[in-house]
């Protein structure tokens, strides 16, 4: 399986064409509904780093989750292709259909250490809540290493705040 790491994360006028290319490279044929759903996931996801954005993203993300993953299970998988999100949303969809797997992992994972945690998109942050998600809040084991000035994923949805949301829900 090979990570696409399709580069339209930019809502720019040419996107709509550079997707066309790279699909139509890959043997991909889409509808204008599938494109349409593919750019604008990619967008909100890159829309949800900004506080101000952020709840109209969410609910897009929310109510579309659905149609993306379907997109990527019957034309990317059978071509052998994922994106970088979609191996995200296919990690959570598992861990909550299998709560055992789910325990599996924050057994083997006590502790869980995220260096760069400025450039966390919300995707990511999901997952990670997932996994280091305790039903006793009093024990803390996630620890973050971040530096919130030097936050340089913008363009992939690295949220804006995120060190002091994680520390806030942490301090309660």
């Amino acid at each position: 399986m090979k990570n696409v790491g399709i580069d339209i994360y930019n809502d720019h006028p040419y996107t709509v064409d550079r997707l066309k290319k790279n699909l139509a490279n890959w043997g991909i044929t889409l509808s204008k509904d599938e494109v349409e759903i593919l750019l604008n996931f990619t967008i909100n996801v890159t829309a949800a780093n900004e506080l101000s954005r952020r709840p109209k993203a969410l609910k897009y993300l929310s109510e579309n989750i659905d149609s993306y993953l379907e997109i990527i299970e019957k034309k990317f998988l059978p071509a052998e292709l994922i994106t970088f999100d979609a191996i995200i949303l296919f990690a959570r969809k598992i861990l909550k259909n299998h709560p055992g797997i789910l325990e599996f992992y924050k057994a083997f994972f006590p502790v869980i250490i995220v260096d760069e945690f400025q450039d966390t998109n919300i995707l990511q942050w999901a997952l990670l809540q997932d996994i280091a998600g305790r039903q006793d809040q009093s024990k803390n084991n996630l620890f973050i290493f971040g530096d919130r000035f030097q936050k340089i994923y913008d363009f992939i949805g690295a949220m804006d705040g995120v060190i002091d949301l994680q520390n806030k829900l942490q301090n309660g």
